[in-house]
């Protein structure tokens, strides 16, 4: 097995990410939001887009920074979150 280092994602590329995930733009504000919650990883911002799917699965474009910061929460060690469950996977 071989390391391979990669980058973080720059806000942009992060808010591409988030777009493909969800089919459309959050709003600037959310945005901002998952890219400094993630710190561009992309691992982190499909764990906290996946849960801001199930918090507003109908109105993505509706998300608040306040919905990306319980997503976060959501997602960050505790109780099973996706994040457990993709790296127990991996």
């Amino acid at each position: 097995m071989r390391a391979i280092e990669l980058s973080p994602l720059t806000a942009e590329d992060t808010q591409v990410l988030t777009t493909k995930i969800i089919g459309q733009p959050l709003n600037p504000a959310a945005q901002a939001e998952v890219y400094a919650y993630s710190a561009g990883h992309p691992f982190y911002v499909t764990a906290i887009v996946g849960r801001l799917c199930e918090l507003a699965p109908d109105e993505p474009e509706a998300i608040s920074p306040e919905q990306v910061a319980q997503a976060f929460v959501l997602e960050t060690p505790g109780a099973r979150t996706n994040l457990q469950l993709l790296s127990l996977s991996v």
